[in-house]
């Protein structure tokens, strides 16, 4: 009798361990968080009113002036299609007014003949230099858009250059420019 029981325990236990449904995966509670209502569409409507929209410098008269770049680049746009740029904004000052030359800045690296010439085609900033470390690019003008950040600043979206020196060290979008006030 001792071992009926024992087998009708045991048979038992399978049977109860077979019928029931266990769930291999354990269940995960998760805390309550506050979810924001879904927006009406006059809500969504007003979202998108409200996001300003990119603003582009598109002309000369607007770039024209000095540009901090980061903490060691200056850079000055004239309305004639010129530029000039040096690590400091004595330096810069100097350069324009002919005191100094690339080569007195920047060392031996620069063309004695540099120079640098930009201009807006169909609201696109284009510049063309005669320094790029690919010299085949040297006649080829990068295309970037210049986008208004704030009063102060702007930034330059690349559209295409042949120039991966240009592209990435002058005017990389990860970058602003500010401008800055002469003295």
């Amino acid at each position: 009798m001792k071992k009926s029981i024992i087998a009708l325990l045991v048979t038992g236990l399978f049977i109860l361990v077979g019928c029931s449904q266990v769930d291999p995966t354990p269940t995960m509670v998760a805390e309550a968080t506050a979810v924001p209502p879904t927006a009406t569409a006059s809500q969504a409507e007003e979202i998108v009113e409200a996001t300003p929209e990119i603003e582009v410098i598109d002309s000369v008269e607007e770039l024209a002036g000095t540009w901090q770049f980061g903490t060691d680049q200056f850079r000055r746009f004239f309305e004639d299609g010129t530029s000039f740029t040096a690590p400091s904004l004595d330096q810069l000052k100097k350069l324009i007014a002919g005191e100094i030359d690339y080569n007195d800045v920047f060392g031996d690296e620069y063309p004695d003949d540099f120079g640098e010439e930009y201009w807006f085609e169909d609201g696109l900033f284009h510049v063309k230099d005669n320094y790029c470390i690919e010299s085949e690019a040297v006649s080829e003008a990068g295309i970037y858009q210049i986008q208004r950040v704030d009063n102060e600043r702007i930034r330059f979206v690349q559209i295409e250059d042949p120039c991966w020196y240009r592209g990435v060290r002058v005017y990389r979008e990860t970058a602003t420019m500010t401008r800055i006030e002469e003295e």
